[in-house]
């Protein structure tokens, strides 16, 4: 049977120290090691994080640059979850986790 099968790199941001109001960018990378397009359908995140993607979809054994954005607007620990369903049904959710310290 044909399927999807989403791999993403890196599954784990620490910023570090970060400064409120300062935008802080990271690539990640969105594999298909699947037989079929993988399609993103859903993107959940907190509202200090934003994704941009290339395509929203990813041909059978391709990857894709995403461009994640954090820009922190209230001081103390971050930590976060950023959730991305698509039709790898296998694995419909996959996941980055962010941490950050903001001064």
């Amino acid at each position: 049977k044909d399927f999807a099968q989403a791999e993403l790199r890196p599954d784990r941001i620490a910023f570090g120290a970060v400064a409120i109001g300062k935008s802080y960018v990271r690539k990640l990378s969105l594999g298909n090691v699947g037989s079929i397009d993988l399609r993103i359908l859903e993107v959940s995140s907190a509202p200090e994080v934003s994704l941009a993607f290339k395509t929203n979809s990813v041909g059978a054994r391709k990857t894709s640059d995403i461009t994640l954005t954090f820009t922190p607007f209230e001081k103390g620990a971050f930590n976060t979850i950023v959730k991305i369903r698509s039709n790898d049904l296998r694995n419909p959710y996959i996941f980055v986790r962010l941490e950050a310290q903001v001064d």
